[in-house]
């Protein structure tokens, strides 16, 4: 009697839409994935993702692209042995692949296993903010937003199609799973449910071992524009100074768009016909993505968040402190040239100028 062909699904990201998040889950549900007869693949594990069976991952590093072949070799070897009928594979690496690597990874289990992909799209905006905000809170502040945004574009980052395209071409249109990060989507209104209800994997009985994915306490956008600021005035600030501006401040929950109304209009407008393909495509017209909601701020820096920083640098040693205080009036009195800000604000550099905690 034949047996059933295994499938092989691949979760190629994006990045941004929750993957490390499911790529836990995955790495820690082996019971729950065994009712449906499913793996994670062991093989190419990095922690909890698979980033080494992906080309993208590290390219020019000789040594980790080794790693990677052996890893697909390991791949094969795993799919020959194990009886499980699905195997899963995630990293959000894999939208950086080449045609010619991901026909590379297709010889790899060809005969052994149908490939499927599901990949989560987020609105380009978002996207955007998102990876901008990344940026600036792993320490990297050599970008402007309207740089990354030219980069992102000039890389096709924002180009769903063309990547939809470059994975349907070596594994068939029905075999790619396209869903939209937007909550208003989800089944269930969560991504965990929807990621495994598309790939038949949900199960009711067993949803009280599905916790819903709550984001960790994480930087607000203001505060991390804020202590971009502060860092990008020294030429080595001190390490206790970094994990200082990128520790959330307990109890400041502001947010902010990146973008006002009509920048984001202009920015997505770029996108519109690619995103009403998708519309089309995959969810018979209704809109792939949420609408433009009118922002929520137009001005960063708010005086909940000078208070609350500022109480919070006293936590910091006394050199560290005046080192602080004095980036903060600095960033204060460019902002009152270059601003139409009210008098709350310069009240408030005022008191920051004659606040010394440390004197006795």
């Amino acid at each position: 009697m034949k047996s059933k062909k295994k499938s092989l699904i691949l979760h190629i990201g994006t990045g941004k839409t929750a993957t490390t998040a499911i790529q836990h889950f995955l790495y820690n549900s082996h019971a729950y994935l065994s009712k449906f007869n499913a793996k994670y693949v062991e093989s190419g594990l990095i922690d909890d993702n698979h980033h080494l069976l992906c080309r993208n991952f590290m390219r020019g590093h000789t040594s980790t692209q080794d790693d990677i072949s052996q890893s697909i070799l390991d791949l094969k070897k795993e799919l020959s042995e194990s009886d499980y009928s699905s195997y899963i594979v995630s990293s959000e690496y894999f939208p950086g692949l080449a045609l010619e690597e991901i026909k590379e990874l297709a010889e790899a289990v060809s005969g052994l296993a149908e490939v499927k992909v599901i990949v989560y799209l987020r609105r380009q905006d978002r996207y955007l903010e998102s990876w901008y905000l990344q940026l600036l809170k792993s320490g990297n502040f050599n970008h402007s937003l309207e740089v990354l945004r030219e980069r992102l574009i000039q890389d096709k980052i924002f180009d769903y199609p063309y990547l939809i395209d470059l994975w349907s071409k070596i594994f068939g249109k029905n075999n790619v799973i396209v869903r939209p990060y937007e909550k208003s989507q989800f089944f269930k209104s969560d991504i965990l449910k929807d990621f495994l209800n598309s790939l038949d994997m949900f199960d009711e009985e067993f949803e009280v071992q599905i916790k819903s994915i709550s984001a960790n306490s994480s930087l607000s956008r203001q505060q991390a524009i804020l202590g971009n600021k502060i860092l990008s005035m020294y030429e080595s600030p001190s390490s206790e100074l970094i994990s200082f501006v990128r520790t959330p401040i307990l109890g400041y929950k502001g947010d902010i768009d990146l973008m006002n109304f009509i920048e984001r209009k202009q920015f997505l407008s770029l996108f519109e016909e690619d995103n009403r393909l998708l519309s089309n495509m995959y969810l018979n017209g209704e809109s792939f993505f949420g609408e433009i909601q009118s922002e929520k701020t137009s001005f960063w820096l708010d005086s909940e968040l000078l208070l609350k920083f500022t109480d919070a640098m006293t936590l910091l040693g006394e050199a560290e402190f005046i080192k602080a205080k004095n980036s903060l009036i600095q960033i204060l009195d460019n902002l009152l040239e270059e601003e139409s800000l009210n008098d709350e604000y310069k009240l408030y550099r005022r008191f920051l100028y004659n606040f010394k905690p440390f004197s006795i």
